[in-house]
């Protein structure tokens, strides 16, 4: 017999999971599968909340005349198994019929979030075209399943990115699409990640994060923007090409910005802030080509490049004594589904996607990038151009953030996205942990 609901939330709390998991080896009887599987997945993943049973409901509707199926109307629904409400509603659009299954939230009932439902009919043939399930809160997370014959096909987008294709589930569409999404995750777990796909971060994981990037803005109205500018190992506003000082009350540009924040981290272990001198050296063996050594001195095109990577080395060195010297060695280059490009890194628009993983791997990491493309035509060079400085984290309600900064100023991810489009992104990692005191303006 499955045991009861009080008993379950008694074992939650008295039990970690290899414990619980030996318990099951013994008693293989105590629970069910059902509730077993959501007990071992509650304490480490997402809930994608379930609406089965309303939909279910809809069963003679879904498939009906279109004539009864237009006129279903918007309704609220209360389960019996889970405390979250189901909106029903119906749309018309592209010689289709879409039902719409929605779970209420703290905000009602939005389009956006996990488990909600999209069921697509022709108008044509009245046949079922395809069903999406939203698996994370962002438009961009969600899988399709597809009639395949007797079978359905399953695709599966990550924050824009297709990382699992054509997956073969051994149930037709016109019955799973009344399943479970548990059904789903038991019949595809031996081929799709779910512990990445749902990944769940601790509580307070990104605290550190957060609390250095709240001093950051504070500051930011007090920074002045300055071509060329940067702050001195000594803590003098320089120009970072000649090293003179700056007139006036001084400043950053995007590279001194970034800089500056990871000067407060490196000030706090060594007493004085990074050298420019430093941060400027050229890793020829490492990036370019025969061509683009032609042009180090008139256009150093990798100046972004090797100022980051050289920051992160400078900061590494001071955190743990080691004199390492491969400037490669903070690179992201190892993110799932995506190809790194030498002397590139990722396209801009792989960014989300990106941060997805890096705030899971390393939750007490920032990482500084370079934007880069192909500039000029003689000859056509690829050129390093801009830093920014970013902090990914996952909020209390699982959902992706992202801190960017730059040039002395906070933008959306989605805003920097969309201003550099068709560039490149190379990033590096920083380790947050110790103290941190940015420079004072």
């Amino acid at each position: 017999m499955p045991i009861n609901k009080k008993s379950m939330t008694l074992l939650k709390k008295l039990l970690t999971y290899s414990t619980f998991s030996i318990l099951i080896w013994y008693f293989p009887g105590i629970l069910s599968a059902q509730e077993y599987f959501f007990f071992t997945n509650e304490m480490t993943r997402l809930e994608v909340f379930e609406n089965f049973q309303v939909r279910n409901k809809y069963r003679e509707i879904i498939f009906s005349s279109f004539y009864q199926a237009v006129n279903a109307k918007q309704r609220i629904h209360i389960q019996d198994d889970f405390q979250h409400r189901v909106q029903f509603s119906l749309v018309k659009k592209d010689n289709a019929l879409f039902f719409l299954f929605l779970n209420e939230r703290e905000s009602g009932f939005p389009m956006i979030g996990r488990g909600n439902i999209s069921i697509k009919r022709s108008l044509e043939n009245g046949k079922i075209l395809q069903m999406t399930i939203m698996v994370r809160d962002h438009r961009k997370c969600y899988l399709r399943l597809t009639p395949y014959d007797k079978r359905t096909a399953l695709d599966l987008y990550l924050f824009g990115t297709h990382v699992y294709h054509d997956i073969f589930l051994p149930l037709p569409i016109n019955s799973l699409i009344f399943e479970p999404f548990a059904t789903i995750v038991e019949l595809t777990g031996n081929i799709i990640d779910w512990d990445v796909i749902l990944y769940k971060a601790l509580e307070g994981e990104s605290r550190e994060g957060i609390e250095i990037f709240n001093k950051i803005r504070k500051m930011l109205p007090l920074l002045h923007t300055v071509e060329d500018g940067a702050m001195s190992a000594k803590g003098e506003y320089v120009f970072i090409e000649n090293l003179n000082p700056q007139p006036g009350p001084g400043g950053f540009n995007c590279s001194g910005f970034a800089k500056w924040i990871v000067d407060g981290l490196y000030f706090c272990l060594k007493g004085e802030y990074t050298d420019i001198t430093v941060l400027k050296e050229k890793h020829l063996e490492y990036r370019g080509n025969r061509w683009s050594r032609w042009y180090e001195d008139e256009r150093d095109p990798y100046f972004g490049l090797d100022w980051t990577r050289n920051l992160a080395l400078e900061l590494f060195r001071a955190q743990t004594k080691k004199n390492i010297t491969d400037p490669e060695s903070f690179d992201i280059r190892d993110i799932r589904f995506l190809e790194y490009i030498e002397d590139a890194g990722y396209a801009i628009t792989d960014l989300e996607f990106i941060f997805f993983f890096l705030a899971g791997e390393n939750p007490d990491c920032i990482y500084l990038g370079s934007v880069n493309q192909t500039i000029g035509k003689e000859p056509a060079l690829r050129q390093y151009y801009h830093v920014a400085v970013f902090f990914p984290y996952f909020d209390d309600q699982g959902r992706l953030q992202v801190i960017v900064m730059e040039k002395n100023k906070e933008v959306d991810l989605s805003f920097f996205m969309s201003e550099y489009d068709n560039n490149y992104i190379h990033l590096v990692r920083i380790s947050i942990e110790g103290k941190f005191q940015p420079p004072a303006p």
